[in-house]
């Protein structure tokens, strides 16, 4: 009995709950960006020239897409009939 009200308890916490750990998520997450703040970098020793000097164009090839074989034909299906003397040749298309 101890343990159904306990989960009768726990049902009726559960969207308060959710509530609650979204927005403890949501003020965690905005007090670490606040401490720790984006910084600016000192771009004055950094050269641009160093970065083009790997740059390399490749050219790569032009793809051709290739016809695909035909489909092949579909099997016969044989016709049941209660003739002895029926064609066994045809078949349904």
């Amino acid at each position: 009995m101890e343990e159904i009200m306990k989960r009768l308890s726990f049902e009726d916490n559960y969207a308060y709950r959710i509530r609650v750990f979204i927005l403890s998520i949501v003020l965690i997450v905005a007090v670490v960006l606040l401490a720790f703040p984006r910084f600016q970098a000192d771009r004055s020793g950094v050269s641009v020239s160093t970065f083009e000097e790997y740059m390399e164009e490749l050219n790569i090839p032009e793809t051709h897409q290739f016809e695909p074989p035909p489909r092949p034909p579909r099997p016969s299906i044989p016709i049941e009939s209660e003739q002895d003397d029926f064609a066994e040749d045809i078949t349904i298309e």
